[in-house]
């Protein structure tokens, strides 16, 4: 009897320690040189340097949550070197994989990839990270019903990139990789600068420069029921910058945008919705899609 007592509470330790073990989850740290794909969820307990690899880190499942910690994760090259280095990939991606959360705070940086973080499903989160001194977009969502709030994304179009809405933006809302439509997508609460900024091409005693030509945010086309809300916007070619239709653009501060002016809207007048945005400048005969911009500063703004 006390031996089968005995053998019960010994399986049962066991078991309770195995679904402790589970629970844990899988701690990342130091050097990645090969894409690692978690399959349960984990966290940063350290910093990371991720080889000349696409993607550094990827989810191998849905539902799977991945914790910076404060933690740093840099890449092989990027806007230290002028984007000149090796190719490389994005710091996270999703997969295709629903359901995934990816939260801050944390930092990425040097990155050359099409994404420093590429969200490639559905109803996934990104929170309070910070992608700096990144070449291509800091954060693209190709998907339906994801969250993507609280995040700073800083100096990422370094690449010299001249095309208009090309992989160098701050978020950009897109198709699926399959070319599908999305929607719905939350993005709100961002604070994106400095896409437009100079970018040295030659460098040497007589350097060249040219102008980046990022967006803030970027709704495509084929992209539409989304909400762009309550985000901070300055220094980019245009703040937001809305191709899609049928989205929400409301709440937002876009100052200081430098070619297209702070919210661009090629559609016909209608086709979006706008609310409470602060803006110095909307290029009206170009951008016929997006009202003028007011007069003053709202007083729920001053002082915020």
């Amino acid at each position: 009897m006390c031996y089968q007592r005995l053998n019960r509470t010994t399986l049962l330790l066991l078991a309770s320690l195995s679904a402790w073990g589970m629970a844990r989850g899988e701690d990342l740290s130091g050097l990645i040189s090969s894409t690692k794909t978690i399959t349960e969820d984990s966290k940063l307990t350290g910093d990371v340097t991720c080889g000349a690899i696409a993607p550094c880190i990827k989810f191998g499942a849905p539902n799977l949550q991945l914790k910076l910690n404060g933690h740093t994760i840099t890449g092989v090259n990027g806007a230290l070197d002028h984007c000149t280095g090796a190719t490389g990939g994005a710091a996270i991606s999703t997969n295709g994989m629903d359901g995934a959360v990816i939260q801050g705070p944390g930092i990425i940086t040097q990155f050359q990839g099409v994404a420093a973080i590429g969200v490639t499903g559905n109803n996934s989160t990104v929170s309070q990270v910070v992608v700096v001194g990144a070449c291509g977009n800091g954060i693209s969502v190709r998907g339906s019903g994801n969250v993507i709030s609280s995040n700073s994304i800083s100096r990422f179009s370094l690449s010299g990139a001249q095309a208009i809405g090309a992989a160098n933006n701050g978020i950009a809302v897109l198709v699926t990789t399959g070319g599908g439509a999305t929607q719905g997508n939350d993005i709100h609460g961002n604070e994106i600068t400095g896409a437009s900024s100079l970018v040295l091409v030659t460098p040497g005693s007589f350097p060249v420069y040219s102008t980046g030509f990022g967006l803030g945010i970027l709704v495509a086309p084929g992209s539409s029921g989304n909400s762009i809300r309550g985000n901070n916007t300055s220094g980019n070619a245009s703040g937001i910058f809305v191709w899609g239709t049928g989205n929400t653009i409301s709440d937002n501060q876009t100052l200081g945008n430098t070619v297209l002016g702070d919210i661009y809207d090629p559609n016909p007048a209608g086709t979006n919705s706008y609310m409470n945005n602060l803006c110095l400048q909307v290029l009206a005969a170009m951008s016929p899609g997006a009202p003028a911009c007011p007069g003053g500063i709202p007083k729920r703004l001053i002082g915020h």
